[in-house]
């Protein structure tokens, strides 16, 4: 994930054994919805291996000590309210050696969505976990760690919302009120950190609420924007404000108020079944565009070209020159309207002087004649 390593941490009780072999294999076979397909471009280390398409690369490393107790310190702390806590720190107690799996980016490719990065090392950790028989996955993107049977849970038929972001409890205003909850990371899948303020609902029913929406996000059932309102249940919706809360989030916070489901406002989406749709292709989700985004540059780009050619008629020399440059560059309005409207402002400025102030009206004229010149 764009910002955060794309990682994950397998704890087992004995050191991991693997055929590399075997888990490419059942993670190609894993992965064939998505249209990825792994390779082993070199042979397979005694303790590690690398995978690769032409787009990442998944990097496994067996460690035959323990993970050290340092980085383990707030997934445990974290993991202390869920029912698995004592499952965790069982397996955190026990495991002797750890299976490290890296997904990254090749050299020269596209930044890889986030999604495609979640669905891919997700189902990576969960083909590790069968074959490794780990007890537990430290999922470092969001320092979460998860029991093997919770990995096991996953349908890798749809987006694995619970490693997209990692819920946080937000104290009520008043004692024995509800708690809120804050789903940190969230801001990577749609641009803002996704927030239920205190006092709205119980919080495992917000948590659930959560997955709802933003796994409706990522799979692109109903876009998570100001304004609008997600159904999340039968009988429930979330209604979407942006709130400009950048102490928590430098991009804000998108804040989900729940509401009766069918209540009326402006562009809200229709309901649908809270069952989410197959996750994404990679492709599809990587480069989908906005609606209407082609047209609006479509347009800026026709206005760059007519001050291009405005400016023309002042400066050939600093038209070719801005044009060249949008060329190069793609067609920037702004930059070149704001060219524009300098060389306009030197352009009249010389001819003010060439006029009102005759002892330099000559160098003036000499000014314009070279900005007049074609080439």
């Amino acid at each position: 994930m764009k910002g955060l390593v794309s990682e994950a941490v397998l704890l087992c009780r004995r050191t991991p054994a693997p055929e590399f072999s075997v888990f490419q294999e059942r993670l190609n076979a894993a992965l064939a919805d998505l249209g990825v397909e792994f390779s082993a471009p070199s042979a397979a280390g005694h303790n590690a291996q690398v995978l690769a398409t032409p787009a990442m690369a998944l990097h496994l490393s067996i460690t035959a000590v323990p993970l050290p107790g340092r980085p383990l310190a707030e997934p445990l702390e974290v993991a202390l309210e869920r029912p698995t806590a004592a499952a965790l720190q069982a397996a955190v107690t026990s495991h002797r050696a750890t299976l490290t799996l890296s997904l990254e980016t090749r050299p020269g490719a596209r930044q890889l969505a986030p999604e495609l990065k979640t669905m891919v090392l997700g189902r990576a950790v969960q083909v590790a976990c069968a074959l490794c028989a780990a007890e537990a996955a430290l999922w470092l993107p969001t320092q979460m760690l998860f029991t093997a049977a919770e990995i096991a849970a996953f349908d890798p038929r749809r987006f694995p919302v619970r490693l997209a972001f990692r819920p946080e409890p937000i104290e009520p205003d008043s004692i024995g009120g509800l708690a809120g909850l804050r789903a940190r990371h969230s801001e990577l899948f749609c641009g803002h950190q996704l927030v239920i303020p205190p006092g709205r609902m119980e919080y495992g029913a917000a948590v659930r609420a959560m997955e709802v929406a933003l796994e409706r996000h990522v799979t692109r059932a109903g876009a998570i924007a100001e304004g609008v309102a997600i159904p999340v249940s039968p009988d429930t919706q979330l209604a979407v404000s942006l709130c400009q809360d950048t102490t928590h989030c430098p991009t804000g916070c998108f804040c989900l108020e729940p509401e009766p489901l069918g209540t009326a406002r402006p562009a809200t989406v229709a309901p649908v079944a809270t069952a989410a749709a197959p996750a994404p292709r990679p492709r599809r989700s990587a480069l989908a565009r906005p609606a209407g985004r082609g047209s609006v540059s479509r347009s800026h780009a026709l206005r760059t070209w007519a001050l291009c050619a405005a400016l023309a008629t002042i400066t050939p020399l600093g038209a070719a020159a801005l044009f060249l440059w949008n060329l190069l560059r793609g067609p920037n309005l702004a930059v070149s309207a704001v060219t524009f409207a300098l060389l306009l402002a030197v352009f009249t400025g010389l001819w003010t002087v060439q006029f009102a102030a005759p002892d330099n009206g000559r160098l003036a004229a000499l000014a314009l004649q070279a900005m007049a010149r074609p080439f």
